[in-house]
């Protein structure tokens, strides 16, 4: 008999969360939107496709998963802002959180790690 072929996990997060745990924890990140429907992320994903440099970020968060849309990141808050200056009004309208990355990398691990 053939073997079955494995299921692969999706990449896209995986991905995703590796890159992220790779940046400096010193450096800075864009939070867009942070919510618990996978279809508020992947739409608002879908709806800015031309901007490129949105991460979708999945993960157990307080027993549920939690899907993050974050934009690059920086090693000055100046940087930061910039980059959230550029971003496309409706974008902005949703107040991006400029935050830590090693905030972010805790959160991660403790959803990752429980």
């Amino acid at each position: 008999p053939q073997p079955q072929p494995q299921p692969q996990p999706e990449q896209r997060f995986d991905a995703a969360i590796e890159q992220v745990l790779g940046w400096p924890a010193s450096d800075l990140t864009v939070q867009l939107i942070a919510a618990r429907d996978p279809a508020t992320a992947d739409n608002l994903l879908s709806k800015h496709s031309a901007v490129s440099g949105l991460i979708k970020l999945t993960y157990p968060y307080n027993e549920a998963p939690r899907h993050t849309i974050v934009y690059g990141h920086f090693t000055t808050r100046a940087q930061a802002e910039a980059a959230v200056a550029k971003l496309p009004q409706a974008l902005q309208n949703l107040k991006p959180w400029i935050r830590s990355v090693a905030g972010l990398k805790a959160e991660l691990n403790q959803g990752l790690n429980p």
